[in-house]
């Protein structure tokens, strides 16, 4: 089934909206690392699960060639029983048709979820325009959140609060002293106070618009990786 991974391969060769955020759903489903797609096959296989309602273990026939980010699987036919690509469902433990052919599914995959370049880019202008209207400060995006903006504490966790609100993000996970932010973010006295004055920040970590969009995709807060 290594003709499947390098078509995908291929397309995204060309495609000019490639390559995507890790946390795409592009990235889970249209993978082109032939050793990882032989390694997720070997693991379902290898597990005795009730896969399907009433069958245990895997049926041999489906060959997994991507994942959805949330434990489902894409699927093609090993045999060729059917054409195009099917989707089996962990949580029903069904397996059913999807996109009618590789391509079309190819196309379903960078127009989803905001996966592709364009649509990204998109975001990021209009979280651009939404930072410099709730803060009244113009990031780039080199800006490093909170580190570079002149904005109080208050105001930029209100900006977490609101962000969290408008974008429907959960925010559990989020540490605003991480980013200089919150109660003891700080330090206090004659440190803090020179430390405002130079703009030093020795401890103290960021995250950029980019990050954000990031963010926006997963609906869910999760640090930066450096």
């Amino acid at each position: 089934m290594q003709e499947i991974t390098d078509q995908i391969k291929a397309w995204l060769d060309a495609e000019p909206d490639a390559p995507f955020s890790n946390f795409s759903h592009a990235a889970h489903a249209l993978l082109t690392d032939g050793a990882k797609v032989r390694s997720l096959n070997d693991l379902v296989r290898s597990q005795n699960t009730e896969w399907l309602l009433g069958i245990v273990g895997w049926p041999e026939d489906e060959w997994v060639i991507g994942e959805d980010g949330r434990g489902a699987y894409y699927l093609v036919s090993a045999s060729k029983k059917y054409d195009g690509v099917a989707y089996y469902d962990h949580e029903t433990k069904t397996i059913e048709p999807f996109q009618p052919s590789l391509r079309a599914f190819y196309e379903y995959c960078i127009h989803v979820d905001g996966s592709s370049k364009r649509v990204h880019a998109q975001f990021r202008e209009s979280l651009l325009t939404y930072v410099a209207e709730q803060l009244h400060f113009k990031p780039t995006l080199k800006t490093k959140f909170f580190r570079d903006m002149k904005v109080a504490q208050a105001d930029a966790e209100q900006f977490m609060r609101d962000f969290a609100k408008e974008f429907e993000v959960d925010l559990s996970a989020f540490d605003g002293k991480l980013y200089g932010i919150g109660e003891g973010a700080q330090p206090s006295g004659l440190r803090g106070f020179i430390d405002k004055l130079t703009g030093n920040h020795p401890n103290q970590g960021y995250f950029t618009i980019d990050h954000l969009v990031d963010v926006l995709h997963t609906k869910n807060w999760f640090d930066p990786v450096r």
